[in-house]
């Protein structure tokens, strides 16, 4: 099944319908990784639809708070609150209208798209599942904040290279530890989780590592339904 190239008030969205669709899979993307979701989504191999919502400016659209460069020289903004609203109040309801009926969302999202995702299920409850792959979980002030506020999904899978932290960035360098606090967090607030380490660094496999995370949130909604 192949996806086609839709605006929704103004973003260009990659959409692939699946008319028998049990779930809405909603996923942060790059310009770049857009060749990509035709391959992912059979990789999946499941009666999902999914909108791969294509981001413009990644390290202004995806960032909960401002923050400094880590690397290169542009600093992080906060267009993540006006993301998210652009989620909620305008694609959802379009996905919604044209599938004739609404279905559980997943939020999916890889690096800086992977902490929005995560960052999303703190501020609504409308996803039932968050899958974060190689999120940037060395995002400044991050799991301070995870640990102080409530999240309000009960699935989450988590997932990391096992080179990432093999950085010469010192920031970059921690996420391997931040991950694991980030998981050792979730577990502690009873939230189905998982923490999955791929083989490689940050840019192997990407359409692969999002598809395996994306099918196991799949398994475990389907376990709680029945």
């Amino acid at each position: 099944m192949t996806g086609k190239l839709i605006t929704v008030e103004n973003r260009k969205v990659y959409y692939i319908q699946d008319n028998e669709a049990e779930f809405m899979v909603i996923q942060l993307i790059s310009h770049e990784e857009t060749a990509a979701m035709d391959q992912q989504y059979e990789l999946i191999n499941d009666h999902v639809s999914l909108a791969a919502v294509i981001v413009d400016d990644w390290n202004q659209d995806l960032s909960p708070w401002k923050a400094e460069a880590v690397f290169g020289r542009q600093d992080f903004g906060d267009g993540a609150k006006a993301t998210l609203e652009y989620i909620t109040d305008s694609l959802l309801p379009y996905l919604e209208k044209n599938a004739g009926r609404k279905l559980p969302v997943i939020l999916a999202g890889y690096s800086l798209a992977g902490l929005f995702a995560l960052w999303s299920v703190y501020q609504t409850d409308i996803f039932a599942a968050c899958m974060s792959a190689s999120g940037s979980m060395w995002f400044k002030e991050w799991i301070d904040y995870a640990g102080s506020n409530t999240i309000l999904t009960k699935t989450v899978y988590l997932s990391l290279g096992d080179r990432e932290h093999r950085s010469r960035n010192p920031v970059m360098s921690q996420v391997k530890d931040c991950t694991e606090k980030m998981y050792e967090q979730l577990k502690e607030k009873g939230v189905t989780c998982t923490l999955e380490y791929n083989p490689g660094n940050h840019f192997v496999d990407v359409d692969k590592r999002c598809a395996r995370g994306i099918s196991w949130c799949l398994e475990v909604l389907r376990s709680v339904a029945v």
